[in-house]
């Protein structure tokens, strides 16, 4: 049974801006039994860990096998002979099943687990030899017999091994030692060159936490969580000790026995969250077998939880407090400052030089959205609200305003971040002539030409963004010369690019060969006046609907187009998986030619499905996607399953979705992961279907993660 509970989760972007975490707080997501109708059949569950490879849990169970040859309520035998079983991240579907054990017909108890990215290696700590066990975990072998094994104490004092972690930037091993006396975290390495486990020391968590029973390490900080039955405490990587979490968010749920086991960090289960977003999974062991022999024992299950930043911040400038206005609080600034602009009309021009700074409305401190709408910086019919030179320092972060009436909202030559921002009524949102960055949960409505241009040598990140009823161009994209040494790189995804003027996005080709790549994916392109995605020749940006044989590399993964006159004209280097096409005005595809490949599209009440354009009918699906009225999926949809994760494009493989970011069989078609699904136990995966076209010659490889959320 599974008990979601919805929630607003504020993003917080962790920059260096001089402020102190505080007040962090643990949400519960989703709590899952893990045997009662579960295809995962763990009744004792201890321990966890995420494998990336795949994008799967790999669970351990510490007590299945002393079951023996008992049965459940149905006649079904408890223990089938596994001890660890790899499921879904939402824990619906099992994958395989492993039995881990140093010897050959012992008991066995794997009280926690740990994948080691830095050596392809599973680490088992066993309670009953305190010992870590080290094994192999690939494609030649999984499990089997222990390669390496160590004492967990090696001076002879007391231990108690429980959980097991891996930092995956060093790969660190924690291991934790609980019962009731001398709690500490001992530290080892494994020395591939000598084959050997290496001590690398310990400290001690007595002081802050009662008999720890599971670890994990964030990989965002390397700070290392314990979990206990008391609750979670969360220190450095040296042991500082840093807060403590008690169960408070269980409180009103039906999580009923928060007896913990293991922890791990992982990405959210939900596939159309940020890939970024990491969830806490805690496994529950429940009751234990040996101390209540009479009670129902088949309880094991996971939690997972979120984890939520507060932030506040000590030593911030503030407008109009400690400065009248926002260009005196910028001028007045120093490298690494933090401005927080109260509520307010702001009638000012303001340029960013020379230093890096977070210029943020009170939206940074509170995630009200409120704080957005009354924080309006007004150009007031000048050249520009907001100037981003090239020497502006990198990691500068205007976040949480409303932009609005100038020639440009925005004009940039330098990198920053752009985040929670409107902006509005200017003639183009953001105009580019170099530089770039990342624009994040942005909305771009009503401005008299493009939502955002991009001319001159412009690498951005352009995601989770509501583009919407601009005059001209959602976004347009000047292919101007550039004769630098590193290639340019277009990422836009995950966004609603809708009722645009023009194009959704208009890729602009002049005479001289440009250097860049595009990866656009995961995005909702509807309803645009002309085309969806419209390549365009010699440096001409009224739309002609030619289909300009653009010869830059362009990635058109999983995004949903409908409505437009066209959804896709051009390209010569195009590739296009797992997209929905469907109710064109006029064509779906035109002009895909050259080395171009679609496939693995569906298609859908077009008036005609392509013209001049590479497609693969044998792996195209014509039919109603069935959408819900927003564009997303519903259940019986046959866009479901229906998508590749990989595909083989000019004799390379071509990453489209990676494991972590579908749910069920194969990915599916569209911007929209439906996550709907029953629980299912499932053969070996054999990795999703391959599509391969050998008659390609060349290729650029690209290796993607779909992140898909609105």
């Amino acid at each position: 049974m599974i008990a979601r509970f919805q929630m607003v989760l504020v993003t917080a972007l962790l920059l260096v801006c001089g402020g102190t975490l505080a007040a962090d707080r643990l949400e519960l997501v989703k709590h899952v039994n893990l045997w009662t109708g579960s295809p995962v059949r763990s009744p004792d569950t201890s321990g966890l860990t995420y494998h990336p490879p795949s994008g799967h849990l790999i669970i351990a169970d510490s007590e299945v096998n002393e079951y023996g040859d008992a049965t459940d309520a149905n006649g079904e035998r408890i223990f089938s002979g596994h001890n660890v079983f790899e499921v879904s991240l939402d824990l619906h579907t099992r994958f395989d099943a492993h039995f881990a054990a140093p010897d050959i017909g012992v008991a066995t108890e794997p009280t926690g687990i740990a994948y080691n990215p830095t050596d392809g290696h599973v680490y088992v700590t066993d309670d009953n030899r305190e010992k870590i066990f080290r094994y192999r975990f690939d494609a030649g072998r999984k499990f089997g017999l222990p390669i390496a094994e160590t004492k967990i104490s090696l001076d002879g004092r007391y231990t108690d091994p429980e959980g097991i972690a891996c930092d995956p930037a060093t790969g660190m091993l924690y291991v934790v030692s609980g019962g009731s006396k001398e709690e500490r975290v001992i530290k080892f390495r494994f020395d591939r060159d000598v084959g050997s486990f290496v001590s690398l020391g310990e400290f001690s968590v007595a002081a802050h936490i009662t008999d720890p029973e599971g670890i994990g390490v964030d990989p965002e900080t390397g700070n290392v969580f314990l979990v206990s039955k008391g609750g979670i405490a969360e220190f450095g990587k040296d042991g500082a000790f840093v807060q403590f979490f008690d169960y408070t968010f269980f409180v009103g749920t039906d999580v009923a026995d928060t007896w913990p086991g293991g922890l791990t960090f992982a990405p959210s289960s939900d596939p159309n969250d940020h890939p970024d977003n990491y969830s806490i999974y805690i496994a529950h062991r429940g009751i234990d077998n040996v101390s209540f022999p009479g009670k129902n024992t088949l309880d094991g299950s996971v939690s997972e939880l979120r984890l939520v930043r507060e932030r506040t911040l000590a030593n911030a400038i503030r407008v109009p407090a400690d400065h009248p206005t926002i260009q005196a609080a910028i001028d007045a600034a120093v490298d690494g400052d933090t401005i927080i602009v109260s509520p307010g009309v702001y009638r000012e021009t303001l340029v960013l030089a020379d230093k890096t700074l977070t210029l943020a409305s009170e939206h940074f401190l509170t995630g009200r959205s409120e704080a957005i709408d009354k924080t309006i910086i007004d150009g007031n019919g000048t050249d520009y609200v907001i100037k981003v030179t090239e020497t502006v320092g990198r990691g500068t972060t205007i976040s949480g305003f409303t932009i609005r009436n100038a020639d440009d909202g925005i004009t940039a030559s330098g990198l920053f971040n752009l985040t929670h921002c409107h902006v509005t009524q200017t003639r183009d949102g953001i105009d580019y002539e170099g530089g770039g960055g990342l624009v994040r949960y942005c909305r771009f409505t009503r401005n008299r030409d493009d939502g955002i241009d991009l001319d001159g040598p412009t690498t951005v990140t352009i995601e989770h963004c509501r583009i919407e009823d601009n005059s001209d161009d959602g976004i347009e994209i000047r292919l101007e010369p550039y004769a630098g040494e590193e290639v340019l790189r277009i990422h836009i995804r995950n966004n609603r690019i809708e009722r645009n003027g023009e194009d959704g996005i208009q890729l602009i080709g002049y005479e001289t060969a440009s250097v860049r790549t595009f990866l656009i994916e995961g995005n909702f392109i509807v309803d645009n006046a002309q085309v969806g995605i419209g390549c365009m020749g010699g440096e001409n940006s009224k739309e002609d609907y030619s289909g300009a044989p653009l010869p830059d590399t362009i990635l058109v993964f999983n995004n949903t187009f409908v409505g437009n006159s066209y959804h896709i004209t051009g390209g010569k280097n195009l590739l296009a998986v797992n997209n929905i096409f469907a109710r064109a005005g006029v064509l779906a595809v035109k002009n895909c030619t050259g080395r171009s490949q679609l496939v693995q599209n569906l298609f859908w009440r077009n008036p005609k499905q392509q013209q001049g354009s590479n497609i693969d009918m044998n792996a195209t699906v014509l039919g109603d996607p069935l959408f819900e009225t927003d564009q997303r999926l519903q259940e019986r949809s046959p866009a479901i399953d229906a998508g590749v994760p990989r595909v083989t494009w000019q004799d390379k493989a071509v990453q489209v979705v990676a494991p972590a970011e579908y749910r069920g069989d194969a990915p599916d078609l569209g911007a929209f992961e439906f996550t709907g699904r029953s629980y299912r136990l499932k053969d070996r995966p054999t990795g999703g279907d391959t599509h391969k076209n050998s008659s390609r010659k060349t290729a650029k490889e690209n290796s993607s993660c779909r992140e898909k959320k609105n």
